[in-house]
Parts: structure tokens; C-alpha cells; sequence
């Protein structure tokens, strides 16, 4: 019977003390060092742009920190940036930009660009 509550005692102690490693993203600054994204020439956005206008970029945790996703060889892991890339619609820049010119009085780079409430605002002010 001590035997048995014995080993009952020791599971306990060894499940309350046990350490978890918080999660990589939730480090604080100055525990990781994160590397400069690779950048592409043509677009000038990182290569790593999302659909969710989110970039993953490589870090280093530092010393005497540890983390769950860290590679423990390394001391490496992946972290998402929120807003990395630059926010575009899908609109061209040229088109807009030739309707601005061309029929800005219209208001049809407003409602190209997806404007709507403000082109039809802009028509009704500017039909005077």
C-alpha cells in the first residue's frame, strides 16, 4: 500500500513541474531575432506574400529561451508577420491612373477602383 502511494505521489509531482514552452509567437521582443525577408526584384515585395497580405519570415530565439516550434538544432522557427506585404486590390495602377485623367470628371476611376457611393456622389455634385 505505501508502494502504491508512493507512486501515486511521484506521477503527481512529476505532472505539476512540468515546464510547457510557450508558443515562438508569443516571445517577446529582444528574445528573437528575425532575418530580412527575400525580397523580389520585379514586384519589390517579399517572396513570401500571402494571400492574407502576411509574409512568414525566418528568426533566431535567442540564447536561454526556449519555444514549442523552435527547431532545437538550429534555435530557428518561422513567424507570420500580419500586413508584411503592400495592400493592393488586384486594381492596375495604369488603368486607374489613364481613367483618372481621361474621365476623372465622371467619376470613373472611382468606380473602377470600387468606389461606388463616392462616384455617384461625385456625379450627382459635379452635374450642376
Amino acid at each position: 500500500m505505501y508502494y502504491v502511494f508512493s507512486l501515486i505521489f511521484i506521477i503527481i509531482l512529476k505532472t505539476t513541474n512540468e515546464v510547457h514552452a510557450k508558443s515562438c509567437s508569443d516571445l517577446l521582443l529582444g528574445q528573437y531575432f528575425c532575418f530580412d525577408p527575400d525580397i523580389d526584384e520585379a514586384t519589390q515585395q517579399p517572396f513570401s506574400c500571402a494571400k492574407d497580405n502576411s509574409i512568414k519570415v525566418r528568426c533566431i530565439v535567442a540564447t536561454g529561451i526556449s519555444c514549442s516550434e523552435m527547431d532545437n538544432k538550429s534555435r530557428e522557427f518561422e513567424k507570420k508577420i500580419e500586413n508584411g506585404c503592400r495592400f493592393s486590390n488586384g486594381k492596375n495602377f495604369a488603368t486607374a491612373l489613364l481613367l483618372s485623367v481621361f474621365f476623372g470628371w465622371l467619376g470613373l476611376d472611382r468606380f473602377y477602383l470600387g468606389y461606388y457611393a463616392i462616384e455617384i456622389l461625385m456625379c450627382t455634385l459635379t452635374s450642376r
